[in-house]
């Protein structure tokens, strides 16, 4: 039997991961808070691209009071999404079934 699973959405700029193709998006709350967990594997909707990640603290520096909990949008999907660093998009986790 399955669970309904809490959804949260947010609106995050992309931000390049240094010596790459890729983006990340920053969650805007400490997961550790929400989920219980300094990691968690979620399925994720950004803007209308749906996949499976995982949302954790990479090591970005971006908040000096919490650490960045982040979401990576690998170049495909970037591609796919037709963004680029600095754009913003809207994006929407829940937690994944083990």
């Amino acid at each position: 039997m399955s669970m309904k699973r809490k959804k949260y959405r947010f609106e995050g700029m992309l931000w390049r991961i240094e010596d790459s193709m890729a983006a990340y998006v920053i969650f805007p709350a400490d997961i550790k808070q929400v989920f219980g967990k300094g990691m968690v594997h979620v399925h994720a909707m950004v803007d209308d691209l749906e996949f499976d990640c995982s949302i954790m603290n990479r090591g970005h520096k971006h908040y000096r009071k919490r650490p960045a909990y982040t979401i990576s949008i690998n170049r495909d999907r970037l591609m796919q999404l037709g963004k680029i660093y600095g754009d913003t998009v809207t994006v929407t986790v829940w937690e994944r079934e083990k």
